[in-house]
């Protein structure tokens, strides 16, 4: 299931990309969203065999609810790592994932009363005056992509626990929600180099509490 997701996912990109972005970014976003397509599928896969009984007659024969979804589960795990070993492997483009906004940021040089504009080789003294020089390169900004990786397979840990526990699917939905709003936010973040790229390790922490807490309660009685 989640491998049909996968594929689906990519024709849309392909269908509503098309010549805006490259081959590269699209693999590139897909690798990144492979856990949540993996999760969506062993969702969808419990929900079927619930549907048509058999997680009932595998709880009756006293098969263990975790033991009963490990299939699906296990798909979870193949996707999502087949993800972030993709993405350590230098396969994909991230360019696209982090939205840049260029920037003028200026430097008062003492010694000669003048202020510098970063990169952009111009300088103004206190009169006023524009003294244009040589432009300076910026240095070039490198996309995380250890953490991006690191952060595709920390998610796809907490989602096979996420997947495994009995939430209601509004619960689910308004904390996949609440994590989508985390992601975006962290990817424009660190794309504004405001926070450091492995800040985007929190994004998957809602999902990963929510799944945690409704443990606790089950086990307490709650």
């Amino acid at each position: 299931m989640g491998g049909m997701l996968c594929t689906l996912s990519y024709g849309i990109m392909a269908a509503t990309g098309g010549e805006m972005s490259s081959l590269g970014e699209r693999l590139g976003q897909l690798f990144v969203i492979c856990p949540l397509l993996g999760a969506v599928g062993a969702l969808l896969a419990n929900s079927q065999a619930r549907r048509r009984g058999e997680s009932l007659a595998l709880a009756a024969s006293g098969v263990h609810p975790s033991r009963a979804c490990a299939g699906a589960l296990a798909g979870v795990v193949m996707i999502g790592m087949a993800g972030a070993t993709m993405l350590w492997a230098g396969v994909g483009e991230l360019d696209g994932l982090f939205p840049r906004v260029e920037h003028t940021q200026w430097t008062w040089l003492p010694s000669q009363g003048q202020w510098e504009m970063e990169g952009g080789g111009v300088r103004v003294n206190a009169e006023g005056l524009t003294l244009r020089q040589g432009a300076r390169p910026r240095a070039p900004w490198i996309v995380p992509r250890e953490p991006v990786g690191a952060t595709v397979a920390w998610m796809t840990l907490v989602l096979v626990d996420w997947v495994r526990e009995e939430i209601g699917g509004w619960q689910r939905l308004a904390l996949a929600v609440l994590s989508g709003g985390i992601g975006i936010a962290a990817f424009h973040l660190v794309g504004a180099n405001q926070v450091c790229s492995w800040m985007l390790l929190v994004i998957p922490l809602p999902l990963l509490i929510q799944a945690w807490t409704q443990r606790t309660r089950r086990r307490l009685g709650c």
